[in-house]
Order: C-alpha cells, then structure tokens, then sequence
C-alpha cells in the first residue's frame, strides 16, 4: 500500500524516519472481511552496510487518511506503533539488499 501523500523521499543510515512509510502493509484474519486501517503493519528499520532491514510493528493506517499538517514530519512515528509478538505474523522480518 503506498503513502498516499507527498513525502520528502529523504533518508540516511542516520535518519530512518521515513523509510518505513515506503512499504505498508494491511492485516486482515480470513474470518474477517474489509479492509481496517487500524490494521497497518510497517516495518522498524534499521541500515546495514548495503541493506536495510525491518521488524514488524502494528501501525493504525488511519493516521495517514489526512495528509499531515508538518508535511516534513512522518505520521507514522514510532511513539504510536507497537512491537507485533514474535510469531504472531508470518512475516517476522523484511530485508532489502
């Protein structure tokens, strides 16, 4: 699911802010149906030499319907997400190398 709103496309290996907004991703259970945006997951990164890598926290995709007031500040900050339980997803990490 891209960000659907303008967004600096900066980054370092010091300032990972806005990486994760490049890749988001919705959770849905089989018994549920609909798409719920409280339902985001994105990934915590961090920067290796040539990669970059990322555990999953659950993020509430609501936060980005609006585009944000700041447009230089990510909404999805780490403050408002939360670390997803070791195995509850079958994605436990993504790597790009």
């Amino acid at each position: 699911m891209p960000y659907p709103h303008a967004q600096p496309l900066t980054g370092s290996k010091a300032d990972l802010a806005w990486s994760d907004h490049v890749l988001l991703f919705m959770f849905e259970p089989p018994s549920e149906f609909g798409a719920r945006l409280w339902n985001g997951i994105c990934f915590k990164p961090s920067a290796g030499e040539s990669s970059l890598a990322g555990t999953p926290q659950e993020a509430d995709l609501g936060l980005i319907v609006a585009p944000p007031a700041k447009r230089v500040l990510p909404p999805s900050r780490p403050a408002l997400r939360d670390d997803i339980h070791e195995g509850a997803r079958w994605f436990r990490r993504l790597a790009i190398e």
